[in-house]
């Protein structure tokens, strides 16, 4: 099936990205409660601010090339690689949360 503007705007895909965003926002909370030592000071929290802005707008950018870039072929789509991100955010979250506290 061709993608076409009509298919790109429906509303499934909408709640695809609004849930795969919640997921992203618990997720990153969720680290943050569990490692909330790491990301103490004023150090901490501009580092938090820039991990939550920086995974915000790679989810944005991802979810742009969605309705944006037709896919070709058997390739993934652009919301699955998005899901897929979300782990790989959480332990950059954790990773940089250990770094913090080792050079606190």
């Amino acid at each position: 099936m061709r993608n076409t503007g009509l298919t790109r705007r429906r509303p499934l895909r909408r709640y695809r990205e609004l849930v795969c965003f919640l997921a992203a926002a618990s997720l990153f909370l969720l680290v943050w409660a569990v490692d909330r030592g790491g990301y103490t000071g004023t150090r901490g929290h501009r580092v938090l601010i820039a991990l939550a802005l920086l995974e915000t707008l790679s989810l944005g950018a991802l979810f742009l090339l969605e309705h944006v870039r037709p896919r070709r072929g058997m390739a993934w789509r652009w919301i699955s690689l998005a899901w897929a991100c979300l782990p790989a955010w959480a332990l950059v979250e954790l990773v940089t949360a250990a770094a913090l506290r080792a050079t606190a």
